[in-house]
């Protein structure tokens, strides 16, 4: 390979590193890249050396999940200001947060093997909130355990939190984050 090459397959695994819709397990160019990355070090040398300068780190490089990518603070890809989309307005909202983000991807990915059939899965609020609800009863009844703090975090959502709503049109109600509640 020159490097031409290397410099064309580092910026192609950042693109799919970047695309969360991409998965080595289903774009065969994408799982020859990833291979190249764990055996080629010229190929890894360049590919860190690009990341670094954009402020990227990998967190992990695997067949299922494929290259798992965060931006520094300080990098030009990194999200700054989730005002206008996101509130969050203390340590309850980040728990409830991170409860919809793993509900979300428990709907989407229920068996390890569903990460690498094809298609694209699509998650409503109502899923996810059904989902969440679901398990925070399983806990507060004390079908399921759970280590360390995590009990805390459903509970937050379980009893400080009204349960997600559409309107006629069938957009989410508005009103919904726990400030509101």
């Amino acid at each position: 390979m020159t490097a031409r090459d290397d410099a064309r397959d580092v910026g192609l695994l950042l693109r799919y590193g970047l695309d969360p819709a991409m998965s080595p397990a289903r774009h065969d160019l994408y799982s020859r890249l990833l291979d190249r990355f764990h055996t080629d070090p010229d190929l890894r040398t360049a590919f860190d050396e690009t990341a670094d300068g954009l402020g990227l780190r990998v967190l992990t490089a695997d067949r299922s999940a494929g290259l798992v990518l965060i931006a520094e603070p300080t990098s030009p890809l990194a999200v700054t200001d989730t005002s206008h989309w996101l509130r969050i307005r203390g340590t309850a909202d980040r728990l409830v947060y991170g409860l919809a983000l793993g509900g979300a991807t428990a709907w989407c990915y229920p068996t390890p093997r569903a990460v690498r059939e094809p298609g694209t899965r699509r998650v409503t609020a109502l899923d996810v909130d059904r989902l969440v609800r679901e398990h925070a009863a399983a806990i507060e009844g004390e079908e399921i355990t759970l280590d360390g703090g995590l009990g805390e975090a459903w509970r937050e959502y379980a009893t400080n939190r009204k349960q997600v709503a559409l309107t006629s049109s069938g957009r989410l109600q508005a009103g919904l984050h726990g400030a509101d509640v």
